[in-house]
């Protein structure tokens, strides 16, 4: 009989790990592998890392996981595959790390689909006036027939960066008559014209109809969106920003969020979670949701599909869908 490979969960026993598994990719787990679950309902510490680790072929991580030092990694005696069932591993693996020939995958694109619905459903509603038209009638009120909203056919969507959010964002899109604008330094052009979009310049982009965010959060995109570039939204436009808040200056953000010259729907503050009297909770052309736009139950459970499946064909001598590479690391946010 085949030897099953030796595989840790590090994930606690908490919701979490009730969101990512079930009983189907459980199954598929146990028909390879020999599954040790961490038994705690706290992250394992650097010191039971280390001696749990020991003897396992494979690790699944996520949230939750003790940060993979050289300490840790150097008693993997055996290891060969990790998967990340969350997104960016700049935190869970040092850059050396690659030197070792160990596997690295990521549920990345899973996630990346929660979010592209997220922004799809906020441009949509936006388009139709959605929050606003409800809180008309809740107050009594009512429309007539003379009372449009614009839709979200025609309009003009600025993305800024390319990468697995933006691709599920325009696919949502390609129901509709939109025309879109990439701002990317790694998109070629024949991708853009396979994919219907166009590439633009970052203030191009900036003065769409509908402003995404989408790019990682590095040295050379740190605060890519200033005065100037925030100065080129138009008027009643939409800025979204599902990436980092560090992505944009916060000072010149705040001052023309003040003015309600465009509007706002931000998934991601300088600090979290964000203070109960900042004024961003305040302000009425602004919407705030909790970094919660990766959070759907099915994309989080394909998450950690994506990896089991990817682990299965490791080990089946098979090349992963999901591989992160030591170029594609270094382009990663760091949380």
């Amino acid at each position: 009989m085949e030897r099953k490979i030796q595989l840790l969960v590090t994930n606690p026993n908490n919701r979490l790990k009730e969101q990512l598994f079930n009983k189907d990719n459980i199954k598929l787990l146990d028909s390879f592998a020999e599954i040790v679950w961490n038994p705690y309902q706290r992250e394992f510490t650097a010191e039971e890392l280390k001696r749990y680790i020991q003897g396992k072929d494979a690790l699944i991580t996520s949230w939750g996981t003790h940060p993979l030092t050289r300490e840790i990694l150097d008693c993997g005696d055996r290891l060969k595959f990790i998967g990340h069932t969350g997104g960016t591993v700049k935190w869970l693996v040092e850059p050396d790390f690659f030197e070792r020939g160990i596997m690295l995958v990521n549920g990345n694109a899973a996630l990346a689909k929660a979010v592209a619905e997220y922004c799809f459903l906020i441009a949509l509603s936006d388009s139709w006036n959605f929050i606003s038209t409800v809180n008309i009638v809740k107050a009594g009120g009512w429309l007539t027939n003379e009372d449009v909203s614009d839709g979200l056919n025609g309009k003009s969507i600025g993305l800024v960066g390319y990468g697995e959010i933006s691709k599920g964002f325009i696919e949502l899109l390609k129901a509709f008559d939109v025309c879109i604008y990439v701002y990317s330094n790694y998109c070629s052009q024949d991708e853009a014209n396979r994919m219907g979009f166009k590439l633009a310049d970052l203030s191009t982009v900036c003065g769409c109809d509908i402003v995404s965010l989408h790019t990682t959060l590095n040295e050379k995109t740190y605060h890519m969106l200033g005065k100037y570039e925030l100065s080129c939204i138009r008027d009643n436009a939409l800025l979204i920003n599902t990436g980092r808040a560090e992505l944009i200056d916060e000072k010149a953000l705040m001052d023309e969020l003040r003015t309600g010259r465009f509007r706002a729907v931000l998934d991601v503050f300088y600090q979290e979670p964000l203070a109960f009297d900042h004024e961003l909770r305040s302000l009425n052309n602004v919407i705030c949701t909790p970094h919660s736009a990766g959070t759907s139950q099915y994309w989080r459970r394909k998450q950690a599909d994506y990896v089991i499946e990817d682990m299965k064909r490791f080990f089946a001598r098979e090349m992963p869908c999901y591989a992160i590479s030591r170029q594609q690391y270094d382009r990663l946010t760091p949380r």
